[in-house]
């Protein structure tokens, strides 16, 4: 029996379906799922270390977790550690890497990257990449990746999405229901995707969160920023830490004239989407991935990222003020570099 430690991202269906697709693939594997950030990747590096040390050789996997400039050394040190005790690591993963952090990485861990910009735009979610290189023949596998990609890659800005994107919010942000996030992937490994248990939460916070998305929606800023003849409108909102914040900024997109819609949370976290549907007057394609740079740890794709605002805005009682202030100054410093290397 071959020892793997898994580690995926715990905030969207994504993350939680790639987990539970190596779960069918590595019926005994240790699951753990994290989030972005140094801290997180802190937390990556201690547990491997620690299960490398108490285990037999087998394998790490990383999937759907970008890495970036800041925090890469992290996991990049454990998996050194784990290579030389024998251990295999595969990082899977579809969002943007540089070139310095895939030359580094790829020298202790096999890489199965995927990147639009490379395949003509075609889009691929992390479970569809476990998929095809880990259970190509699987028929739940399959099944849960295309479910995978359509709430990762929405097909308009004009949700539903499946219940289950706010669930996985819900119990990220209530600090006690967390654990049910295991138990969804234990569910999902059976090929149960909802449960009477899952109805009555999604019952009891659909309340909750529906009166928390209209206060976000209410109570947003809307700028314009301008550099020339550019012009860029952003509405820049706080959202509670239990609410899917893809479903709150699609919402505020809806019908409207915004180019990017940005939601911030107390603890500093940054989501950042853009109106595919609109551009601006002198076409500058409007990047999220690259927006996310203007901030602590930001990275993601083109049409949407996010990052850590370097102010804490939890720290202060004027933090909203604080926290939008930031985001409008790197939403404008960000337009005005794309301005001076289009003008060249």
């Amino acid at each position: 029996m071959t020892n793997v430690l898994v580690f995926s991202h715990e905030q969207d269906v994504d993350g939680v379906f790639a987990a539970a697709i190596l779960k069918i693939v590595y019926p005994n594997s240790d699951i753990v799922l994290t989030n972005y950030g140094l801290e997180r990747m802190l937390a990556v590096k201690d547990k491997i270390i620690s299960f490398v040390e108490f285990s037999k050789p087998g394998i790490v996997i990383i999937a759907d977790i970008g890495v970036n400039e800041e925090s890469y050394m992290q996991p990049y040190e454990a998996m050194c550690f784990a290579k030389q005790s024998g251990w295999k690591n595969i990082w899977i993963d579809h969002h943007p890497w540089t070139e310095h952090t895939k030359n580094k990485m790829g020298l202790v861990s096999e890489l199965i990257l995927y990147e639009e910009k490379d395949y003509d735009g075609i889009k691929k979610c992390a479970s569809e990449l476990c998929v095809e290189n880990l259970a190509p023949d699987n028929e739940l596998g399959s099944k849960l990746a295309i479910i995978a990609h359509r709430t990762d890659f929405p097909d308009s800005l004009k949700f539903p999405l499946p219940p289950l994107t706010g669930l996985i919010s819900y119990y990220l942000g209530i600090p006690h229901l967390y654990s049910r996030l295991y138990f969804l992937i234990d569910n999902i490994v059976k090929g149960i995707l909802w449960t009477i248990e899952m109805q009555q939460d999604i019952i009891n916070s659909s309340k909750l969160i529906d009166e928390s998305i209209a206060k976000s929606i209410k109570e947003m800023k809307v700028f314009e920023v301008f550099d020339n003849n550019t012009q860029i409108k952003v509405a820049i909102t706080r959202s509670e830490a239990f609410v899917n914040r893809s479903i709150l900024l699609g919402k505020i997109m809806d019908d409207s004239t915004l180019h990017i819609a940005i939601a911030f949370t107390t603890d500093g976290k940054v989501s950042i989407r853009r109106n595919k549907d609109i551009t601006s007057e002198d076409s500058i394609k409007l990047n999220c991935n690259e927006i996310a740079k203007e901030f602590k740890e930001g990275g993601g794709h083109e049409g949407a990222a996010g990052g850590f605002l370097i102010s804490k805005p939890q720290e202060s009682p004027h933090g909203d003020e604080i926290a939008v202030k930031e985001i409008f100054q790197a939403v404008s410093n960000y337009i005005h570099k794309t301005k001076k290397v289009l003008d060249r």
